[in-house]
């Protein structure tokens, strides 16, 4: 999956700093999405964020932008890559299927999760 979308291998039995790192992404927001938010079942709870789901979701997104961004931004500045990958797909959009950086970010996360 992992060279489809980034064009990147990613092997599990390498100690590899990028790929750890990825890791504890995924698996963080794999535990975020199977966590029942009682907030949002019971509407007097939401502002109180008893299961720090939002504190949580604070912490995340920033680490998701910079781990993203900055393939995305490999991609930018290696216009010569030959590996057509999803990321190459989602910068070659132009006119109005042409995707921000935030949208392209989102897209590539909802593609791993």
């Amino acid at each position: 999956m992992m060279w489809s979308v980034f064009g990147q291998r990613y092997k599990l039995d390498e100690a590899n700093a990028e790929m750890e790192e990825l890791s504890q992404l995924v698996e963080q927001g794999y535990d975020l999405l199977g966590t029942l938010n009682w907030g949002d079942h019971i509407p007097f709870l939401k502002d109180f964020d008893l299961q720090k789901i939002r504190f949580t979701c604070s912490k995340l997104v920033p680490k998701v932008n910079r781990f993203v961004g900055s393939i995305i931004a490999n991609h930018q500045a290696d216009i010569t890559q030959t590996n057509r990958d999803f990321v190459h797909v989602l910068l070659s959009l132009q006119g109005p299927d042409k995707l921000s950086h935030s949208d392209m970010i989102a897209v590539l996360w909802v593609s791993l999760i």
